[in-house]
Parts: C-alpha cells; sequence; structure tokens
C-alpha cells in the first residue's frame, strides 16, 4: 500500500481528537515534507531513506525535522497495526540535536539606522524601537506601560518594583563582565 493512503488515514483518524491547529499543523507537514514518499509503497521505505531525504531538506531546523519525525513516526505506526510492515523504520533513526542558532545582535550602526528609518512612519514607533533596543525591556513590557510610568524629560520608566530593578542590575553587570572577556 502507498505511504500516501496511510498519510491520509493518519489525518482521518486522528482529526477528531486533535485541535484544529494541531490538525493544521500536522496536514501541513505531509503536504509541505512528505510528498517525496507519496507514491513509494510504505514497506519499501527504509531508515536510510529517510535520513538521505532529511539531508536534502534545506533551511529548516533540527526542531521542525524532530516535528516531521513525529508525523512519520504516526503514520508507520498505524502501518504497523494494519500489518502492512513489519517493523518502523524509525527505529534506527537517531535522535536529532538541537543545535542553538548563533545569535548576531545588531550593530550601533545598524539600531542608529532602524531608529533613523522608523522616524518616517510614527514617532511612538520611535519610543517603541528605541526601549527595546536600550532597555532590557521585552515587547509586552513595553506595550503594557502607561502614561503616567514614563517620564521623557527625566529619561526614566518607574514601571518595575525595586526587586525588578535590584534584579536588572544584576543582569547588567553579568553582561557587562560578559562584554569584557570577548
Amino acid at each position: 500500500m502507498l505511504f500516501k493512503k496511510y498519510a491520509d488515514l493518519y489525518i482521518y483518524l486522528n482529526s477528531d481528537d486533535w485541535k484544529p491547529s494541531y490538525l493544521d499543523k500536522q496536514k501541513g507537514i505531509i503536504k509541505n515534507y512528505l510528498t517525496h514518499f507519496y507514491n513509494q509503497d510504505i514497506n519499501t521505505i527504509k531508515s536510510t531513506d529517510i535520513k538521505i531525504y532529511f539531508k536534502t531538506i534545506e533551511l529548516i531546523g533540527n526542531k521542525s525535522k524532530r516535528n516531521i519525525l513525529t508525523v512519520l513516526n504516526g503514520i508507520f505506526k498505524l502501518a504497523i497495526e494494519d500489518e502492512a510492515i513489519d517493523k518502523n523504520p524509525l527505529i534506527h533513526f537517531g535522535r536529532l540535536k538541537y543545535k542553538a542558532p548563533k545569535i548576531q545582535p545588531f550593530s550601533a550602526d545598524e539600531v542608529n539606522q532602524m531608529i533613523e528609518k522608523s522616524k518616517n512612519y510614527n514617532f511612538n514607533f520611535v519610543y517603541f524601537l528605541a526601549m527595546g533596543f536600550y532597555t532590557v525591556m521585552r515587547t509586552g513590557e513595553i506595550l503594557s506601560l502607561k502614561l503616567d510610568e514614563v517620564d521623557l524629560k527625566n529619561k526614566t520608566i518607574s514601571k518595575y518594583t525595586e526587586s525588578f530593578t535590584k534584579e536588572l542590575i544584576k543582569q547588567s553587570k553579568k553582561y557587562q563582565k560578559a562584554l569584557k572577556k570577548k
């Protein structure tokens, strides 16, 4: 029986149990990544076929590849239940290690360019970007600021408690030490 038949069965049999968002994710993985196997007989797909296919997939990380493996595993388990295959080819497939991407922060010139270009859009956007770049505030924290918590004249933000301020100073010192080591 073809792989596509089991992929369709996998979706059909699980669709009532999954949340709509998860169902869409599973359908998307099959549609975008597993059509490579559609016309293959499911009992001819070997572990090495999957490994070779994974080497050809570019521009996605190991986390996405693990999501693809989850779908493949579900499809192969269904084929095992139907006795279409004897064993799951993913048994011999090693666990993918997560490789954290190296983060390249913006340079001071890039930050200044972005802030300068943002002046063409909306003055509030300039403040938003400046607070994001020059403080450790996250987007949600910036967006939740109230007018009485921001003093533009003295350039201060009084949103945070004393304990948060102490933590902020401690984190800032750690960051400065890390910069000195480089």
